[in-house]
């Protein structure tokens, strides 16, 4: 599902205490729907999946992934097991209004992850936990999105931070990954993953640059070029919340184990949903400054 531009103003309007107590569905998407989905995994309880809007649906998954579709049926405890295409599309969305029937990406680059802060392996883990620059800037530091107290008080292990940028300019990115790290929206961060994107650069400023001088300063690995945003394909990936919840009737309602590392030359990522066991973990088992599919390459990759 998807509301476009506008979910922030559904925040107030909603029964949080009602939701928390009521039988969890899940809420699937990507862009505008971090407004909603990531403070329901928060103050709820009750997992939610970044990952493919309603429209991009009929499209025929890419060789190797996994649709939204299939990680919400997973039973629990089912391990997922993408094996990333290594192709990603550079530019703009299909016209469903001239082409309804259309149902195949195009996937017309290649790439690799980015390594933002320094070089060499990587090891970390946290749960998942984060989404759209642009949208959740807005409500990071109140009471629907503090990411900061929440992580302090109920997850000793920390946070594995996702974000992505829709399609603001660099400087605009700047600006709200400052405010957002000001608002302490990565403290708990372990790790931060940055999806690809298609958004402007400046003359004097890139997507790259913009994300390093407003994170650089955590201290924690920063990986650029992942596919978890607005450039196809996508792989859906479940948040949880930060504090186990034990429940006998959702498998969404776990924690999970998520690992990466290198198998013959390309990434493996595994995620497996264990009650009230470890949390997820993302590992980066390149010496490279740039990681990713096919090292050295150019192939891409997806988590």
């Amino acid at each position: 599902m998807g509301r476009r531009e506008t979910a922030i103003d559904l925040l107030p309007l909603l029964d949080w205490d009602r939701l928390r107590e009521a039988e969890p569905t899940w809420l699937v998407g990507f862009s505008d729907m971090p407004t909603l989905i990531t403070p329901m995994t928060l103050l709820t309880g009750t997992a939610t999946v970044h990952g493919n809007n309603l429209m991009d649906t009929p499209y025929r998954v890419p060789e190797g992934l996994r649709s939204w579709l299939g990680i919400v049926a997973a039973p629990p405890g089912a391990p997922v097991h993408p094996d990333p295409p290594g192709r990603h599309r550079a530019t703009g969305f299909d016209d469903f209004a001239a082409f309804p029937d259309i149902r195949e990406y195009t996937l017309d680059s290649v790439g690799a992850w980015t390594r933002l802060d320094g070089s060499g392996d990587v090891e970390a883990e946290g749960r998942l936990i984060g989404g759209c620059i642009e949208t959740l800037c807005n409500p990071a530091g109140t009471a629907y999105l503090d990411v900061s107290a929440v992580a302090r008080n109920e997850t000793p292990d920390g946070l594995l931070v996702y974000v992505e940028a829709a399609g603001d300019d660099a400087f605009a990115i700047y600006r709200n990954l400052h405010g957002m790290r000001l608002a302490g929206f990565f403290d708990r961060a372990n790790a931060v993953l940055v999806g690809r994107t298609s958004a402007p650069e400046n003359r004097s400023l890139s997507q790259h640059e913009a994300v390093l001088d407003a994170l650089g300063s955590l201290n924690v690995p920063v990986i650029a070029d992942i596919e978890c945003g607005h450039v196809p394909p996508y792989i859906a990936d479940r948040q949880r919340r930060v504090r186990p919840y034990r429940s006998h009737t959702e498998p969404e309602r776990t924690d999970a184990d998520l690992g990466l590392t290198h198998q013959t030359g390309r990434p493996a990522l595994t995620e497996v949903g264990r009650v009230n066991r470890t949390a997820p973990r993302f590992r980066c088992a390149s010496s490279s400054s740039r990681c990713g599919g096919f090292c050295g390459s150019g192939a891409g990759s997806s988590w």
